[in-house]
This record gives C-alpha cells, structure tokens and sequence, in this order.
C-alpha cells in the first residue's frame, strides 16, 4: 500500500463544485430531450436515454471509483468532451445562455481539478 494522500478521503469545495457540474450536465441532458423529442413518447425516452447515456460513459471511464478510469490528460479530454457534447445538445434544444454558461465553468472547474490531481 502506497502513503495517503494529504487530502485523501476529504471532500473539497472543488470536488462539491465538479458534482454540482455532473449533475448540472445530467439535468441539461434530461431538460434537452424533454424538449427535443416531438410526441409524448419520444419527449420521455430521449430525456430519460440521453443522461443515462452520460451517466454510464462518466461512471465507466471517469468516476474516481471506476475500474477502467482513465488517467489524466486522457480523462479531462473526454470530460471535457462530453460537457461539449452536453452543451451543445442543450443549444440545440434552446438552452443556449444556460449551456454556454455550463460548459465554461465546467471546464474551468474540471481543468483546475485535474492540475491538483498532478
């Protein structure tokens, strides 16, 4: 076993502030659908499909308790990535000051996260 961390097992304002972004991301994603669907059905599949999506890349890859977590540059690239891809499925729903917003602190947020982890 390797020596802890000095900030192991301590959550930072930082961390609070990358949740809130995550879930940030998954409300975008489920309000996009919602309103990009045409019809009852679709409006319900494509809010409750496009977070599920997200929500399973993110735990896969990204999640600090993931198996195949990716190692850093690599894992802030593909977050990074998918709060675009968040971002843009949101403007093209109409969520466009609410997106740009989003993916600009997300961004900032997740840079300054992964410089700590070096």
């Amino acid at each position: 076993m390797g020596a802890a961390k000095p900030n192991e097992g301590r959550v930072t304002v930082l961390d609070s502030l990358a949740f809130l972004c995550e879930l940030a991301m998954l409300v975008i994603l489920a309000v996009s659908g919602w309103r990009i669907g045409s019809g009852l059905a679709l409006q319900v599949i494509l809010a409750v499909l496009f977070p599920l999506v997200a929500a399973g890349v993110w735990t896969t890859w990204m999640a600090p308790g993931a198996q195949r977590r990716l190692a850093n540059p690599g894992r802030l690239a593909a977050q990074i990535a998918l709060f675009v891809i968040a971002a843009i499925i949101g403007i093209g729903a109409g969520l466009v000051p609410v997106a740009v917003v989003f993916v600009i602190v997300s961004a900032v947020v997740f840079g300054l996260g992964s410089r700590r982890e070096r």
